[in-house]
C-alpha cells in the first residue's frame, strides 16, 4: 500500500512523503520511529505513483498531468533524477499531451 503522509519534525519543519508499506500501522511506526508528528495519513492510489529503482529517500518528485488522445486526464507522481529523464518517461507513455509538470520535492520511502 502507498500512503500520503503529512507531518512535522522538531522545529515545525513540515513534511510530506509517499510511504510504501505493508500496512497502515507499518507506516505509522516508520513515521513515529523517525520523530515525525503525524498530521494526516491517507491511502494513495498506487496507479498514480511511478517510482524508479532506488528512489527511497529521494525528494526529486514531479507531479505530471497528462491528457490522452481521447481526453482522459492522468495525474502521476514520478521520481526521476532530472527533467531529461522525466521527458524520456513521458515519451514512453504513448500519444499524450503534457498539461503540467510541477516539481513537488516529496520524499518516497519504502518500508519493508
Amino acid at each position: 500500500m502507498i500512503f500520503t503522509t503529512y507531518g512535522s519534525l522538531t522545529g515545525n519543519t513540515r513534511t510530506q512523503s509517499f510511504i510504501e508499506a505493508p500496512s497502515w500501522i507499518d507506516c505509522v511506526n516508520y513515521l513515529e520511529n523517525n520523530g515525525e508528528i503525524i498530521k494526516n495519513i491517507s491511502n494513495q492510489p498506487i496507479s498514480s505513483i511511478i517510482p524508479v529503482v532506488n528512489v527511497t529517500g529521494t525528494t526529486n518528485c514531479y507531479q505530471v498531468i497528462l491528457t490522452s488522445e481521447n481526453g482522459l486526464v492522468y495525474n502521476y507522481y514520478v521520481w526521476e533524477s532530472d527533467l531529461n529523464s522525466l521527458y524520456t518517461w513521458i515519451n514512453s507513455q504513448g500519444n499524450v499531451t503534457v498539461t503540467s509538470i510541477l516539481n513537488q520535492q516529496i520524499t518516497y520511502v519504502l518500508v519493508e
